[in-house]
């Protein structure tokens, strides 16, 4: 861009400006150029000056810190109880307003229907969720269907996926395993592999011993 085509600049001002503005605050540059922020702005829009990515994370990340902070004190603490709890609303209010009242029974709009399923992603990891009741949230897929083929999970028991594939969910590729075999199957990458049958073992010997 010309130098001639932006009024009052010198050569010196836009390299500075060029040299500066992807990664310096605006504001800063506006003080060294003497001008002010806006006009910093229109500027290198103007040239087609724009801040670098590394900038805008790391501005991202110091707003997300501010924001822990600012109007901390004004927030409500554990234990906070309103000061019109258990007062009832006038009746020319509740007259006034009751025709903005969810009704009994009530489903918002964007409720899922019955049978939704929705791909959920946990610790990395994508799972199917299902919609099985109008009170209640999504729950997993294959934990439903377990428990409608052999009943209620024991306690320190878990579901997993015999190939695998988390979205795979059919009966036929669900198994339930132990506390300890699920701990067992995580730890085959973290142990060596000659050990994994002797522990396979003590995991089975004290298994029956439980159930003596």
């Amino acid at each position: 861009m010309n130098v001639e085509t932006i009024n009052g600049w010198s050569s010196e001002d836009i390299d500075f400006l060029k040299s500066k503005y992807a990664d310096e605050y605006t504001s800063v540059i506006a003080d060294h150029l003497k001008r002010s922020v806006r006009t910093i702005y229109k500027v290198a829009y103007k040239m087609g000056l724009k801040k670098s990515e590394a900038f805008k994370k790391m501005e991202l990340a110091r707003q997300g810190e501010r924001l822990k902070v600012i109007g901390y004190s004004h927030r409500r603490r554990p234990g906070f109880v309103p000061a019109n709890k258990g007062i009832k609303m006038c009746p020319d209010v509740y007259e006034k307003s009751k025709h903005t009242f969810f009704k009994k029974g009530h489903i918002p709009a964007n409720s899922l229907k019955l049978g939704t399923e929705v791909i959920r992603k946990i610790k990395g990891r994508e799972y199917v969720k299902i919609k099985i009741a109008e009170s209640t949230k999504l729950v997993f897929k294959h934990v439903y269907i377990w428990e409608q083929a052999h009943g209620k999970i024991p306690k320190g028991n878990f579901i997993v996926f015999i190939d695998g594939d988390s979205k795979n969910v059919v009966i036929e590729n669900l198994k339930m395993i132990s506390r300890e075999e699920n701990m067992l199957r995580n730890s085959k990458h973290h142990i060596p592999a000659e050990i994994i049958p002797t522990l396979a073992l003590i995991n089975k010997l004290k298994k029956k011993i439980d159930e003596k």
